[in-house]
């Protein structure tokens, strides 16, 4: 009897699941030698088989006869499968551009094709060098050895907040490569069927501006080849999403009557599987415009210094930035435009911050020590101060007599070695050889104080003698009399 974990064993061995590969999106691009997963991309299976067809490398509606490949079917056990799919260079290797997808049931049919794009095949995939040249730059190569993008250095690290990010007051286009429609989905404003014009989607100023700012859905649709007909759009007028139903050949409305950007989102992405035309997803955030400083370095150049500031904004590449020292010390426009330091943003049209450097030179002469304060902003609004202290240092007897400023905590002079202080306790003894005495006159004024003094007490010791005396007047007048009375009363 076998036993069940040879069994087991045995079965493994004809059975070999099929590892997935990394799944690709419809129009994506692909490399030879390469494996993945595009069993979303070769569309719906009408005949028992799947077919790609190449028309030289271009779109079917070029007139070229189609070379017809057979797919694997889509099988999650054995290969070949869709699920794990080689990019085989005998077969690609020289049908390189677009591949689409091909039902032979309807070969025959004169109506212009949908999108059918599966994926465009390119030779090899781009290579970056991570090695450092002496003009200390990267260097990219792309496309194997025959073409170089030297990029400098960048002066911040990239900061990415979403796939497209906007400022409020700034124009923007998104490039497309045909007639596409914009969809927009916020929290509580949102842009329906906006078309593209001149190969980009133009979101202007004026849209923007009245929109809540946050993150909102973007949705690029590109419609079938007929380059002005869309199988899903949005009825203004009637405030309803219609769409071509492909399996009833019917036009299907949703009353949009109450919805929310979100609800609205929710209910075209059940649309969308049973639409030919694509749709693409992206985050799009719009911000109040905004600048900031990140770094203040002193450096010296040219014979002066200099600070080397450095930001972030959200404004579009090319919008000027300034930079106003000390603003509220100038009185005079003029004095202000001679402390007023601009640069450009720089950066790409996409979802980084973009980024500035101005050099701002330092006048130590005119720089009095304490605060001060730098203010950037940009030319459609945002703002940000920035305060640093400079510091005087005082002359001391080891260096020459005169002072050295310094901003914040950077001394750029320190002595070596640092001077030792030492303190010595000295105990005198002071003898005393003669004691003189010397009289002073005294003012007119205290003289004058001293009489009125005296004679108030003059005043006051009379006032006492003639009450002693009326006291001793009465006293004996009194007693007088009580001893006549005692002589008569023993008389009579």
């Amino acid at each position: 009897m076998k036993s069940p974990l040879i069994v087991i064993l045995v079965l493994l061995l004809f059975i070999s699941p099929v590892i997935a590969a990394g799944r690709i999106a419809q129009g994506s691009t692909v490399y030879l030698g390469e494996v993945y997963d595009v069993s979303s991309v070769t569309g719906w299976d009408s005949s028992g088989s799947q077919y790609l067809a190449w028309y030289g490398g271009l779109s079917p509606d070029n007139g070229v006869a189609p070379f017809l490949l057979e797919l694997p079917p889509k099988r999650l056990v054995g290969e070949p499968s869709q699920y794990r799919y080689t990019i085989d260079p005998a077969t690609f290797g020289s049908r390189l551009g677009e591949w689409h997808q091909y039902y032979p049931a309807f070969s025959n049919v004169t109506e212009r094709h949908g999108n059918t794009l599966a994926f465009i095949v390119e030779k090899t995939r781009p290579i970056v060098l991570t090695a450092t040249n002496t003009t200390g730059v990267v260097s990219y190569v792309v496309g194997g050895n025959d073409t170089i993008i030297v990029v400098p250095d960048k002066i911040l690290p990239d900061m990415r907040v979403a796939d497209y990010l906007l400022a409020r007051g700034d124009d923007f286009g998104i490039p497309v490569y045909s007639t596409t429609n914009a969809w927009l989905f916020g929290r509580v404003d949102g842009l329906y069927n906006y078309r593209s014009v001149n190969s980009s989607v133009e979101l202007r100023k004026d849209l923007i501006a009245v929109m809540e700012p946050g993150d909102y859905t973007l949705v690029l649709q590109t419609p079938t080849s007929e380059s002005d007909y869309f199988t899903v759009r949005y009825n203004e007028e009637l405030n309803t999403i219609e769409w071509f139903d492909t399996s009833s050949f019917t036009v299907q409305k949703i009353v949009a009557d109450g919805f929310s950007p979100r609800v609205f989102l929710e209910k075209m992405r059940e649309i969308i599987p049973n639409s030919r035309d694509s749709f693409q997803e992206y985050n799009l955030t719009i911000q109040d415009p905004a600048v900031s400083i990140v770094s203040v370095d002193e450096r010296y150049a040219g014979g002066i210094s200099i600070l080397d500031i450095r930001g972030y904004t959200n404004t579009n590449p090319g919008t000027a930035i300034s930079l106003i020292l000390d603003e509220d010390r100038q009185i005079y426009p003029h004095e202000i435009a001679a402390h007023t330091y601009t640069g450009i943003a720089k950066g790409e049209f996409n979802g980084y911050m973009r980024y500035y450097q101005i050099y701002v030179p330092i006048a130590w002469d005119d720089m009095a020590p304490g605060m001060h304060t730098i203010k950037a902003t940009t030319d459609i609004g945002g703002e940000m101060y920035y305060d640093f202290p400079i510091f005087e240092m005082p002359a001391d007897s080891y260096r020459p007599n005169a002072t050295l400023k310094y901003i914040n905590d950077r001394n750029p002079w320190i002595p070596t070695p640092t001077p030792e202080v030492r303190v010595t306790t000295v105990i005198q003894k002071v003898v005393v050889t003669q004691t003189i005495r010397i009289n002073v006159t005294p003012a007119q004024q205290q003289l004058d104080d001293a009489a009125a003094s005296a004679l108030n007490t003059l005043v006051l010791s009379a006032i006492k003698i003639v009450l002693i005396v009326v006291g001793v007047v009465a006293v004996s007048w009194y007693g007088l009399h009580v001893w006549k009375k005692a002589r008569r009363f023993k008389k009579g």
